[in-house]
């Protein structure tokens, strides 16, 4: 009897035994499992980091091109409006030049044509006396149209090149203003804070042009009838404020018609170095800034 129950303790232990056995293998072969999944897992992972990153290179890659061609898009854009800004300088200058060239040629050649005409009608006239009255109407008839043609010749002349430019700046912008207050009936001030400016004929020419086309905008888009003109100077810079009491201009409504004349003025003021300022509102007027550097002594 003690012999049977020893023997069946011993069977339990035994069966005990085993099953640690099984249950040791089972949680050994579990955790390989566990460990081939996240190998497995890790793998995956490894490999979606290589291929982002590989992604990510191209990316990379691309944007540098782009930028790379952005960059040497802007330098020729650069290049390209330099050479433009030249060229404006350079057909502004011949421009100026052939204006001197047909205004020197006007006044030497049909000018003193149409001088020599009249003294030959004035003969005619001197001639016919009061015997021939008809012959005496239709030279006074000459005479006037003579004479008109013969203003108009001057006024074409002034319009090209102002010989009273060679009298100086302040002489200049005085008759300039006068004979747009006579021909617009707009009424205008001028004020200089010195009697004259010492400039080259490069600036003098300039700033005449900016009055002229600043003017010309004045009467054709602002609707004003009072225009104030300031022409003044320190020793680095020369100043020309022009300023009307117009309509304005507004985004709304844009002057249009004008943009071209204030791309001119732009583009004489930056090729001298300057600056050119606009200051508008609606039904306040339209004042415009220009400021060129003198020449370094």
């Amino acid at each position: 009897m003690v012999h049977s129950v020893i023997s069946s303790q011993k069977t339990a232990a035994q069966c005990y035994e085993a099953d640690n056995v099984v249950c040791d293998g089972t949680a050994h072969s579990g955790k390989k499992e566990i460990t081939a999944q996240r190998d497995g897992s890790e793998a995956e992972t490894g490999k979606q980091v290589r291929e982002r990153t590989a992604r990510l290179r191209q990316i990379n890659a691309r944007l540098t091109a782009e930028i790379a061609e952005r960059r040497r898009a802007e330098q020729a854009l650069q290049q390209s409006q330099q050479l433009l800004r030249e060229l404006g300088r350079h057909t502004g200058e011949i421009i100026e030049e052939e204006r001197k060239r047909i205004a020197r040629e006007l006044h030497d050649q049909l000018g003193q044509n149409l001088m020599a005409l009249r003294i030959d009608v004035l003969m005619m006239q001197r001639a016919a006396g009061d015997d021939h009255p008809g012959v005496a109407e239709t030279v006074r008839s000459a005479l006037n149209n003579i004479d008109s043609m013969i203003k108009n010749v001057r006024s074409i002349i002034n319009n090209l090149r102002p010989a009273v430019l060679d009298l100086g700046l302040s002489a200049t912008f005085e008759w300039e203003v006068k004979e747009f207050e006579r021909r617009s009936g707009i009424a205008c001030t001028l004020t200089t804070d010195r009697s004259e400016f010492q400039v080259d004929d490069a600036r003098a020419l300039a700033l005449l042009r900016i009055l002229q086309e600043s003017l010309t905008n004045v009467a054709r888009h602002a609707n004003a009838d009072r225009v104030d003109i300031r022409l003044h100077g320190d020793r680095r810079y020369l100043y020309l404020q022009v300023a009307d009491n117009g309509v304005g201009d507004f985004p709304s409504c844009r002057r249009k018609a004008n943009a071209f004349g204030l791309i001119g003025i732009q583009e004489r003021v930056s090729a001298l170095g300057g600056n050119l300022s606009i200051a508008t509102e609606k039904g306040k007027g339209l004042t415009l800034t220009a400021s060129l550097p003198l020449p370094v002594e």
